[in-house]
């Protein structure tokens, strides 16, 4: 009997959390009245400069900055959508980004060039688009589309639903859908540099992470990352992996504060012994990680203001000695 309690408090905790991190990341693409760093960042192929979205009183557009937070620059201007989660292209000359319309709560994949110049929308903006990455040759895009905007669970507010993966060409062209799965929630999409497996994480009794081929979408492989202790992770969000694909970073409970609030750090796994390192201790909610592309360095999201707000901070943290530092910015 106490066996069963204790799958079953597990389980309650494992709902909670995914609830916690899931429509809250979708709450965030939407605040009403925020001013502040968004909550995902992309590193231009040459590790030079960052791209993110920037909230002022609600409404989000696309900036980017120098690696140490010099030389801000605001690239889109939007009278009421707000652009949110911008991503770079391989050869660092396009950005890919969500426009969000609030109102009739959907969206579009848009891109311009790196300079905000040549401004392009590439889906009609009836769908429910939330993430959006290039192919590693550029010519084309990933992109996870819900079906419906709902709330299924009485706890959870309303959020989107129904996820599948789909494509589409870079001129905006030929889209395809590419999984039939009708995800609850499906997040965290990325590819591997040989342009042959997409990465996401879904839940289904956890939150996982799995590897999917495309040349077979049938073929997906799930994660089972464990400590050094050999004692599971239970749940993984914000999954990422590093450019070669021998690493995964991801964000999971790490502990709880002195009231019970859930406190999630960044851990590395070695994806062919699925052994995971704790890399962030900040004790708040760090997420969001994205690998440099020389792979020594990870930058993730760190929000100061966890649980009661979001205040996103960006932290560049190195891997080999695990030292953290702040990427210092002044938004204007």
């Amino acid at each position: 009997m106490k066996k069963k309690r204790t799958i079953v408090f597990v389980s309650i905790v494992s709902l909670v959390g995914f609830l916690l991190i899931v429509f809250g990341a979708w709450h965030e693409m939407q605040p009403h009245g925020k001013t502040g760093l968004g909550d995902t960042v992309s590193i231009s192929p040459d590790d030079k400069k960052i791209v993110f979205h920037y909230y002022e009183y609600g409404i989000s557009s696309i900036y980017t900055a120098n690696m140490d937070g010099t030389n801000v620059q605001k690239l889109s201007h939007t009278s009421g959508d707000s652009h949110i989660q911008p991503v770079f292209s391989n050869d660092g000359t396009k950005i890919i980004f969500i426009s969000l319309h609030e109102e009739e709560m959907n969206s579009s994949i848009m891109m311009m060039n790196a300079d905000g110049t040549n401004v392009k929308t590439l889906t009609s903006g009836e769908e429910l688009i939330t993430e959006a990455i290039f192919s590693p040759d550029d010519t084309s895009i990933f992109f996870l589309q819900a079906g419906v905007y709902q709330n299924y669970s009485p706890i959870a507010r309303k959020a989107p639903h129904d996820f599948d993966i789909y494509s589409i060409d870079i001129d905006g062209n030929n889209k395809q859908q590419l999984t039939f799965r009708e995800e609850y929630h499906m997040g965290s999409l990325g590819i591997l540099n040989d342009g042959k497996h997409l990465i996401f994480e879904t839940y289904d009794n956890n939150q996982t992470a799995f590897f999917m081929s495309l040349e077979d979408p049938m073929n997906v492989h799930a994660f089972n990352p464990i400590l050094e202790s050999s004692a599971p992770i239970a749940d993984v969000y914000y999954v990422t992996p590093s450019p070669d694909g021998k690493k995964l970073a991801f964000s999971t409970v790490a502990n709880t504060s002195d009231t019970g609030t859930f406190l999630y750090e960044t851990f590395v796994m070695d994806t062919e012994t699925e052994i995971a390192k704790q890399v962030t201790r900040f004790g708040q909610h760090s997420s969001s990680p994205m690998f440099f592309n020389d792979a020594n360095r990870l930058l993730v999201v760190r929000d100061i203001g966890w649980p009661k707000s979001t205040q996103n901070e960006y932290w560049v943290i190195q891997l080999d000695t695990l030292d953290a530092e702040k990427i210092e910015m002044e938004i204007k």
